[in-house]
C-alpha cells in the first residue's frame, strides 16, 4: 500500500513537517541526512511528489558532538 502524507497549501503535515524540504547534498553525501521522495496530498486533492528529510543515527551521533553547549539540554526534559 501506497502512503500519502496530507498537507497543507505550505506543504507541511499536521505536525508541521515540511514536505518541500531537501537535505544539503554534502550531508547526504557524508551520510548525516537522506532524501525520501514522498507522495503528499493537498487541500484540493492533487498529489504531487514530496520530500521527507531525515537524520541518519550517525548524523544525529554528529549533532550531538558538534552541537554548541548553548543549544544543548544536558538535563533533558520530561
Amino acid at each position: 500500500m501506497i502512503h500519502i502524507v496530507k498537507v497543507d497549501w505550505s506543504g507541511k503535515d499536521a505536525a508541521g513537517e515540511d514536505y518541500r524540504l531537501h537535505a544539503a547534498p554534502e550531508l547526504v553525501a557524508r551520510g548525516l541526512m537522506v532524501n525520501v521522495p514522498t507522495l503528499i496530498q493537498y487541500p484540493n486533492g492533487r498529489i504531487e511528489t514530496g520530500n521527507q528529510v531525515k537524520i541518519t543515527p550517525s548524523g544525529l551521533a554528529f549533532l550531538k558532538r558538534e552541537a554548541p553547549v548553548e543549544l544543548r539540554e544536558p538535563e533533558g526534559r520530561a
